[in-house]
């Protein structure tokens, strides 16, 4: 994150690439656009979410990928979220996970070894975390979860 402080943060959390431990993303929830522009690297104005990516290295020789831990940080901003934002912020972070760590992208699209399966549970596990955790986390009057 830019600001080291995190300040104006709701909340945050871990997001475990389940099949690659250790490697994660960062979730965060901003108070509002102020602390959304602050804590993110591009100019983000207006945008309601981002996904920055951590940079990776790769061996030009061997092709080899040397990926952080941390393969990145997801950014919401509270009121400004919904199903179709999660998503579409989720689509990035996979995107960022396939370039850095196994399975390999070319197994999925190939369906080798039910590499495209375990994607997919995984994506799915994402999506309910991230969206549950947005819905217990967000505290703007207009989100009121009907039981």
């Amino acid at each position: 994150m830019q600001n080291k402080e995190g300040k104006g943060l709701v909340s945050s959390m871990r997001m475990d690439c389940t099949a690659t431990a250790p490697h994660f993303f960062e979730v965060c929830l901003w108070k509002d656009y102020g602390a959304f522009n602050d804590n993110t690297e591009d100019d983000m104005t207006g945008a309601g979410a981002c996904c920055e990516v951590s940079s990776y290295y790769q061996n030009d020789i061997t092709g080899n990928i040397k990926a952080p831990r941390r393969l990145g940080t997801i950014h919401f901003v509270v009121d400004h979220w919904g199903m179709e934002v999660v998503a579409h912020e989720l689509f990035h972070a996979l995107v960022q996970r396939l370039r850095c760590i196994d399975p390999p992208i070319a197994s999925i699209i190939r369906q080798k070894d039910d590499a495209e399966e375990s994607i997919a549970y995984e994506f799915g596990k994402w999506s309910s975390k991230v969206y549950n955790w947005l819905w217990d986390n967000d505290p703007s009057k207009h989100w009121e979860r009907k039981k």
